[in-house]
């Protein structure tokens, strides 16, 4: 997709401005919210509860929202990934690619270059405003559009492939199931896989309509549920399944961008990966894990749980 040659200048500069302001406006001291620094219980079946991994625990992807925690040993043995859901956040994929310099397929049809561009000159326009009080929050905008545009441009080529395609329990025009992904390209000749998943709800029916076999290649699965507190026997009924194929539950942390209702986190992040051998029995530490663990936002109240029958 050619990029008419005077927005990188133009892109140049206002992300420069914009770099400036942010760094200006983090130095100011903002008091802290009482409310929002108090955590909030919640509670999960046992069942969900995590299992001790063999070796150290690592958090992979950015700080807040976007980072996972995994088993470390998890990276030194996929040689592929599978991600559902892109959004405009890659860190994942990109710390990834930069431990094992292994294929990725990334599946997300609402977004793109051609949507990052459109969006980076609708920004543009909009930090032009002669409102002195709006120009310092639209140029930081309009620098974080560009430099998500320009992230995206470099970090999707070669064997690190975007497809504008759903994921999800059946094909059909614009989607594909996971078995189909599973099968395509360079993806298609890894023995063993990690995949990562946050599809907004899709993944009941995505993970449900994978067929047994089709575990056998999967060394790592990290999946965002939605709607916990109504689909609870869903992620039962995935978890048998799992731990049919051999796998368990690695880690657990609650989205706090979410709400907790009648004592259940609606949005959760699971980790599950193979079980072998040499494997500890006993739970994992307690949780949240210090220094791995982090809360999703920093403008609602963090999110501790408790696992119980």
């Amino acid at each position: 997709m050619k990029i008419p040659i005077f927005l990188p200048w133009l892109a140049g500069l206002l992300a420069i401005i914009g770099i400036v302001l942010h760094r200006r406006r983090r130095l100011r001291v903002v008091p802290a919210i009482p409310s929002v620094t108090a955590p909030v219980e919640a509670s999960l079946p046992e069942w969900l509860r995590p299992t001790h991994p063999p070796g150290a625990m690592i958090r992979a992807g950015r700080d807040a929202d976007g980072g996972y925690v995994l088993p470390a040993a998890s990276f030194a043995e996929c040689d592929g990934l599978i991600s559902l859901g892109v959004n405009d956040d890659w860190s994942f994929e990109s710390a990834f690619v930069a431990a094992r310099r292994r294929p990725v397929d990334a599946y997300d049809p609402t977004v793109g270059a051609r949507d990052f561009l459109r969006h980076a000159v609708s920004r543009t326009f909009a930090s032009l405003s002669f409102r002195i009080k709006l120009l310092r929050k639209n140029l930081e905008r309009t620098a974080r559009a560009w430099r998500v545009l320009f992230s995206y441009l470099h970090f999707f080529r070669g064997s690190v492939r975007h497809h504008r395609l759903w994921v999800s329990g059946e094909t059909g025009p614009g989607r594909v199931t996971l078995a189909e992904a599973l099968h395509a390209g360079e993806i298609g000749r890894c023995s063993c896989l990690m995949v990562k998943m946050d599809i907004e709800g899709a993944e009941y029916t995505a993970l449900a309509a994978l067929p047994q076999q089709e575990w056998r290649r999967v060394a790592a699965l990290l999946v965002e549920f939605h709607d916990v507190d109504s689909r609870l026997n869903d992620i039962k009924a995935i978890t048998r399944t799992l731990a049919a194929a051999d796998f368990a539950v690695r880690h657990v942390h609650p989205n706090n961008c979410s709400p907790v209702r009648a004592g259940t986190p609606t949005t959760i992040e699971v980790t599950w990966t193979r079980r072998s051998p040499g494997d500890p029995t006993g739970p994992e530490p307690g949780l949240p894990l210090p220094g791995l663990d982090q809360p999703n936002t920093d403008c609602a109240p963090d999110i501790h749980l408790r696992f119980g029958s």
